[in-house]
């Protein structure tokens, strides 16, 4: 919270940078955090048979040192013969990808039945 100035200030990125300094309520926060993602990708990446995971989205665009916690635990959690193949990168378009799609969707030819 110190990072922040209050308790109602603090954000993702906050509790990611005390974290990575050490701190036992953020690290623990984050030890529970990652494997609980990387079961769920890893489950899903195993269904899909995907060779890329991109990981992104609004908190792990500002959590870098969790995401680096989700990529080891992932290789826990994947299947080898899932895992083995597997690229992880990070999205590039951070919190815009959503409202892009929305705008790209607008521009596409709507249908009547």
């Amino acid at each position: 919270m110190r990072l922040a100035g209050g308790r109602d200030d603090v954000t993702p990125s906050h509790v990611d940078r005390a974290a990575a300094q050490g701190d036992d309520w953020a690290l623990s926060l984050w030890t529970e955090l990652a494997p609980l993602y990387a079961v769920a990708l890893g489950n899903a990446v195993a269904v899909l048979n995907s060779s890329r995971l991109v990981l992104g989205g609004g908190l792990l665009s500002r959590a870098p040192f969790l995401v680096a916690m989700i990529e080891t635990a992932l290789a826990i959690a994947t299947p080898a013969p899932s895992y083995e193949p597997l690229s992880v990168a990070l999205a590039e378009l951070g919190d815009d990808a959503a409202s892009s799609v929305r705008r790209a969707s607008r521009l596409l030819p709507r249908r009547v039945s």
